[in-house]
């Protein structure tokens, strides 16, 4: 997880308890106990729940947010990270 803090621009503050992961301003990625997260809509949302991973679900709402678990064979796979990352990061700079 790493190597999101090495993009270029990338900055990081506490946010729900965890890290949050932002690009310009915009947060893209959390991290939370030791889980990856990043930012969904409709367009890459299905790719999250295809693979089974569920929603981000802040402890004080009790409802789930639109950030999804990253799978761990995404994580462990540089390549495969770099281009979930980039369907965040256009999501989030949308918003």
């Amino acid at each position: 997880m790493d190597i999101l803090l090495r993009i270029d621009g990338v900055t990081s503050k506490k946010m729900f308890g965890g890290l949050g992961i932002m690009l310009n301003g915009k947060m893209f990625a959390l991290i939370k106990d030791s889980e990856l997260y990043f930012k969904t809509d409709d367009r890459n949302r299905k790719r999250f729940t295809d693979a089974g991973m569920t929603a981000f679900l802040a402890s004080e709402k009790k409802k789930g947010m639109p950030y999804f678990e990253v799978p761990p064979y995404v994580v462990s796979d540089t390549e495969a990270l770099l281009d979930w990352v980039q369907s965040s990061l256009e999501i989030a700079s949308e918003k």
